[in-house]
């Protein structure tokens, strides 16, 4: 089962086509880089889950992105995180795993990269190490006036790694033509990898578990316990009387007062949570939705290799 999108695409012109590119494209940047924005304005399409809190994208989400000149399958990948806890060695794990099956690298940074060194030379180390073509993003271009911005991109351009780098703003749209041509001419020639009415080639329940991610996000604010996982217990996709979703979810978290804060008082924040995911999932979907949510206790999951992996943070 995969997620459709909600309109195609269409091209056209006179003349032979040129020739298309295709191909799978790796996304990688520092956490709250923009990275989960610019694959959705791609996609013309929310597809991955945005927020202003670090760490928000767990696993690896597929995107894809046509155009005339060809298809682009982006990978967005969990934040470059440099801390040393087990979840966040998973983190990267996953970031890393991306690569295995890439032809070709997104990277993105912004403005903000001089007061992050670590992980943005954790980026630039893994683009290396891969050896892979790769188009640098430099988000965020919107803040700076047009000669700041383009003074960046001319340094990054001096340095000679990139296939190419382009001042882009994931939140205006400013210049993601450039940087989808740009991706493009990074792939190898050849027929789309998929059809063009696919938004992504996963199964829709972990589009399901993260847009219940997003809404405890939405929901909890500061409160927010960070070791919040999302188990997609059960989907039932039942046709008659009418087309319509029946989904069972567990959401795990580490200490009982975690899960006080996820129920709220009188069950007021899971009523918040399962509301809005309901809301989003059947705009996902295009069909009704019955969506329960259960909270349960597993202590120390974010400590523990073998919990990351059933909670869907790591996968081959």
């Amino acid at each position: 089962m995969t997620v459709a999108r909600s309109s195609a695409r269409a091209s056209g012109g006179d003349g032979p086509p040129p020739p298309r590119h295709s191909g799978v494209v790796a996304c990688l940047g520092r956490t709250n880089v923009g990275k989960s924005t610019l694959l959705n304005r791609l996609l013309g399409q929310k597809l991955a889950i945005v927020s202003h809190k670090p760490q928000t994208t767990s696993r690896r989400v597929r995107g894809i992105v046509n155009a005339p000149g060809g298809q682009a399958v982006i990978v967005d990948t969990p934040g470059l995180h440099a801390a040393e806890k087990a979840i966040n060695r998973s983190l990267l794990r996953e970031a890393r795993a991306a690569l295995g099956g890439a032809d070709a690298i997104l990277a993105v940074t912004d403005p903000d990269a001089t007061r992050h060194p670590a992980e943005e030379a954790l980026l630039r180390d893994l683009v290396r190490e891969s050896r892979l073509p790769a188009v640098l993003a430099l988000n965020k271009s919107d803040l700076l006036d047009g000669a700041a911005a383009n003074r960046l991109v001319e340094a990054e351009r001096a340095g000679g790694s990139w296939a190419g780098v382009v001042g882009v703003s994931a939140r205006t749209g400013r210049n993601l033509d450039r940087l989808l041509g740009a991706l493009l001419a990074a792939l190898p020639v050849g027929e789309p990898l998929h059809p063009e009415d696919l938004l992504s080639d996963q199964p829709e329940r972990e589009f399901f578990a993260e847009i219940i991610r997003e809404q405890i996000f939405n929901a909890l604010h500061q409160e927010l316990p960070y070791s919040a996982a999302v188990v997609i217990e059960d989907v039932a996709e039942e046709l008659e009387p009418r087309h319509r979703y029946r989904i069972r979810a567990t959401i795990y978290v580490e200490r009982d007062s975690q899960k006080g804060i996820i129920i709220g008082e009188g069950g007021s924040a899971l009523r918040r949570i399962g509301e809005g995911a309901r809301r989003a999932i059947e705009e996902l979907t295009g069909a009704p939705v019955y969506l329960g949510l259960w909270v349960k206790v597993r202590r120390n999951w974010t400590k523990d290799e073998r919990s990351l992996r059933a909670f869907g943070f790591e996968r081959g």
